[in-house]
């Protein structure tokens, strides 16, 4: 059967035997669509500019379905000569029936058919209550050609306002939808508008003004929810440079506090970020926002994400001086730590404790020299005779630390680092002894070696000949045996 029979054919059971089914099967099979859409094209709404858009589609439909086999009286209500009279029951029924179909036409790569189907299937499902959740597919299409002024008027007007934003969203048309969550907001007073401003803000993209805007009229009406806004961290902020877009708006209306745990918790942040971060850090500290402790909790995280240099820089010069001692460390400024702690802070076992904890022979060094430095005290002399009986003699270079013990300390007194030091300096002799030997030891087993192998040898001449072949080795690759020699070809096969 050839498509205008299937079309005669669908008119017929639908106007001879009612049986819409069938119809709809027929129609969709005949392909012929411009002319199925013009028979049902008053059972809906369609807005003036659909119409004007379809106008001349209709009427080549029309002519030439004219010519086919098909009743006046049923030609008359596809060419809209004569309206179809039905009562709301039947509409609904012939609607329900057509859906199917409406949705394969959308997909047509003809512009107009494809908003004519989709306008029609707009206004048909929202005849029927129970197929509402039909359009959610249908406005979130990405490609839909939704009339969209006349779509948000019917869609306001029956209060799906859900839907209406899906349809914003797809079209990428972001403010419309901000502003009507607003004013439904202003209007109920419901949180549930907030809880779908902040929903809605998480999911737009590539307009970064219009997130910050909208994200300060959040903060405005509840500052809990935009700092889940934030703390979500929305894709749109991948996508910009947050430091001069989004930071300044934070920190204006919201506080240094948030944008310190938005900052914490962006775990790919580049180094600038991270700087930045430490910076707050310090100013809150400084200014009482923040416990000390917490500054140096974040200093002393691994893995360190900051520039040592660069954040070094933000601390005062008379304040803060134990943290400072943190990134000290980390550009191994140890001088400046050792010199801190017991010419200013006047806690010289805290120096101590950090150069024990340390284990380095350079700290160690810095360490003594500091501490002996003229003119010498008691609490000094203390001072270095308890860290040279307590250090690890491994990390002290006795060299360093023998030239600087002072006459007036008696050996009594550091008795047990000598003990230490003697013992260490002894085993670093052993040590090397047996390294020599083992040197050496080597040494003669390679040559023991070498000789060996010298003896295992061939004397190749013009006359020697492969025991496999019995040709002349020549400059071939040979292999020697208890046997004899071959040719290395020889000898594999």
């Amino acid at each position: 059967m050839t498509g205008r029979v299937y079309f005669e054919y669908g008119v017929h059971t639908f106007f001879q035997e009612r049986d819409y089914q069938r119809a709809a099967h027929y129609m969709r099979k005949s392909q012929e669509y411009w002319g199925m859409c013009s028979l049902l094209r008053r059972l809906v709404k369609v807005p003036p500019y659909v119409k004007q858009q379809c106008h001349e589609h209709f009427q080549n439909a029309v002519q030439r379905i004219q010519s086919y086999s098909i009743l006046k009286s049923h030609f008359k209500y596809i060419a809209q000569i004569k309206p179809l009279v039905y009562d709301d029951n039947l509409k609904t029924r012939i609607i329900k029936q057509f859906i199917p179909v409406f949705h394969i036409i959308r997909m047509s790569a003809e512009p107009s058919l494809k908003l004519f189907a989709e306008t029609w299937l707009f206004s048909g499902l929202l005849r029927i209550p129970t197929q509402h959740y039909e359009l959610l597919p249908l406005v979130r299409d990405p490609n839909n050609t939704l009339p969209l002024y006349h779509c948000q008027q019917v869609l306001v007007s029956e209060g799906l306002y859900d839907i209406l934003l899906e349809l914003f969203f797809s079209r990428k048309v972001y403010k419309p939808a901000l502003d009507l969550i607003l004013e439904r907001f202003a209007e109920e007073g419901s949180r549930t508008w907030l809880v779908k401003l902040k929903d809605y803000l998480t999911r737009v993209h590539n307009n970064i003004e219009v997130f910050l805007s909208y994200t300060v009229k959040l903060m405005c009406e509840s500052s809990q929810l935009a700092e889940e806004l934030v703390m979500s961290n929305p894709p749109i902020l991948e996508e910009v440079d947050i430091l001069n877009t989004f930071i300044p708006t934070l920190l204006k209306y919201s506080g240094p506090s948030l944008v310190i745990k938005f900052l914490e918790k962006r775990t790919k942040a580049p180094l600038e970020h991270s700087n930045y971060l430490a910076k707050l850090y310090v100013q809150e500290t400084l200014n009482g926002n923040v416990k000390p402790s917490d500054l140096v909790d974040f200093l002393r995280k691994k893995p360190i994400k900051y520039d040592p240099e660069e954040v070094l820089s933000y601390f005062p010069s008379n304040f803060l001086r134990r943290e400072r001692c943190i990134v000290l460390d980390l550009l191994e400024k140890y001088e400046e730590i050792i010199h801190y702690y017991i010419f200013e802070e006047k806690k010289p076992q805290i120096a101590k404790n950090y150069v024990l904890f340390k284990q380095s022979t350079e700290v160690s060094s810095i360490f003594l020299m500091r501490v002996c430095k003229p003119p010498l005290s008691d609490w000094k002399l203390n001072l270095f005779t308890e860290f040279l009986n307590e250090a690890n003699p491994e990390v002290i270079d006795h060299q360093i630390a023998m030239s600087l013990i002072p006459k007036s300390i008696p050996m009594e007194a550091i008795y047990k680092y000598l003990f230490n030091a003697f013992d260490s300096l002894t085993q670093t002799t052993k040590n090397t002894k047996v390294k020599k030997w083992l040197q050496e030891k080597r040494l003669l087993d390679m040559i023991c070696e070498y000789f060996e192998m010298a003896k295992d040898y061939v004397e190749i001449s013009e006359e020697t000949k492969c025991l496999g072949c019995y040709d002349k080795i020549g400059l071939q690759d040979f292999v020697k045996t208890p046997s004899g020699v071959f040719h290395a070809s020889c000898f594999r096969n």
